[in-house]
């Protein structure tokens, strides 16, 4: 084995090492009655995981649970009512963490459960990538949260209890006339941004303010002729119950909105080869946000360039209905 290979094994281990020591720890700590989901996706995953949290609880009788999480999303995992306990944990350690539950086939150690799509995992070192994939399909998004949480069908959401803080009287106020776009998305592929410059136009020509969603994020999109809009993602949830309409690539931010009762307009890129910007229901899974409660209020639509025209004539009409 040449010096290279030597150095990435090494590495390797020292990562599976560091995840078997961080699992270890936390069946230590917690008491058995106590359910530990570690999540260390992006905010979507990371709320569907949160809104089995009574269902996980009630069938696996546990007396209380704790959600473990990248530092962003504590805050807003608080926000459901069964969820005990929060912990944020670093980026490093999460990865090792993962890292050993993936290369283990093994998602649940005593009370400790990897809450999370098990797609690949990911090494990586200077001149090598490392990538095993685990292939699963699933009927629908409660399929697939059911099988990764080990719960019996049928199952319910738990839903967020929306802070109500001095700062939202005055936000409903500000922003009753006021349209939210989020055009960024790590799910979706970019919508040009002479569209969403066309659509902020529109709206603004119907008397409406216009936001966008940009908190310094990868996938963050900046429209010149709309004004920036940074927040946490609990300040997002509350303008949700501020805001006049919401228009968004399909994004994580989508699915805690869902649980509000902003009117949404959700843009997917995943299918060019359709000739219309109308979804079916249950249309590849792509109504999940509909099986998080709420349908009334949800539109979705694909984006089309040939049909960019007509999008936004649908979207500044649903807007002027209300």
């Amino acid at each position: 084995m040449n010096e290279e290979w030597t150095r990435l094994y090494q590495a390797l281990a020292a990562k599976y090492e560091m995840g078997e020591k961080i699992l270890s720890i936390l069946k230590e700590e917690c008491a058995e009655e106590t359910g530990v989901v570690f999540c260390p996706d992006h905010l979507g995953d990371t709320f569907w995981a949160g809104a089995f949290a009574g269902e996980y609880k009630r069938q696996h009788g546990y007396r209380k649970l704790l959600y473990i999480t990248k530092a962003a999303y504590t805050e807003m995992l608080e926000l459901f009512p069964e969820i005990d306990l929060t912990m944020p944990m670093g980026e490093k350690e999460m990865d090792a963490l993962k890292f050993y539950f993936y290369l283990r086939h093994r998602y649940a150690d005593g009370n400790v459960r990897l809450g999370s799509f098990p797609y690949f995992v990911m090494f990586q070192f200077p001149g090598v990538a490392l990538q095993q994939e685990i292939n699963e399909s699933y009927r629908s998004s409660d399929a697939a949260w059911e099988k990764i949480l080990e719960l019996k069908a049928p199952t319910e959401k738990s839903r967020i209890r929306i802070p109500d803080t001095e700062k939202l009287s005055e936000w409903k106020e500000k922003y009753k006339n006021a349209v939210m776009l989020a055009p960024g998305a790590y799910s979706e592929e970019a919508v040009p941004i002479s569209f969403w410059g066309k659509l902020t136009e529109r709206l603004k020509e119907m008397g409406l303010e216009v936001y966008v969603n940009h908190n310094g994020h990868d996938c963050d999109v900046m429209i010149k002729v709309a004004k920036p809009l940074a927040s946490s993602v609990v300040e997002m949830i509350q303008f949700g119950e501020c805001f006049r309409h919401f228009v968004g690539l399909r994004s994580g931010i989508c699915d805690p909105l869902s649980q509000t009762s902003l009117r949404m307009t959700v843009l997917f890129t995943i299918a060019p080869w359709k000739d219309t910007i109308e979804l079916r229901e249950g249309e590849a899974g792509r109504h999940d946000l509909w099986q998080m409660g709420r349908k009334e209020g949800i539109s979705c639509y694909e984006y089309l360039p040939q049909h960019a025209e007509l999008l936004i004539d649908r979207i500044c009409e649903e807007i002027e209905k209300g």
